[in-house]
């Protein structure tokens, strides 16, 4: 293999990692909008959320009552809506 494929190679890799942190934070903040935004309105998963959720992440699907619910319920129980670590996973 010759230094330019490898290069080329580990530039792809560096790629797409920054791809993958930056879908981090976007799950991250699309998750918190939809909490928040839930509790706002007393626990419930409105036409006027997932309107305002498709406005502000365009490039995602809005997600389903039961995966907000779901998600509510973890914040509710843990104080955060990330997943927890799970063995073998690795921090970015």
């Amino acid at each position: 293999m010759s230094p330019l494929t490898l290069a080329v190679g580990c530039q792809a890799v560096r790629l797409s990692h920054v791809a993958m942190l930056e879908r981090r934070v976007l799950y991250a903040e699309k998750r918190t909008f939809l909490v928040e935004h839930a509790f706002r309105c007393g626990g419930e998963y409105t036409q006027d959320i997932q309107q305002r959720c498709q406005a502000q992440f365009s490039e995602t699907k809005v997600p389903h009552r039961n995966a907000v619910r779901q998600l509510s319920q973890k914040f509710k129980e843990t104080g955060s809506v990330c997943d927890a670590t799970r063995s073998g996973d690795h921090q970015y």
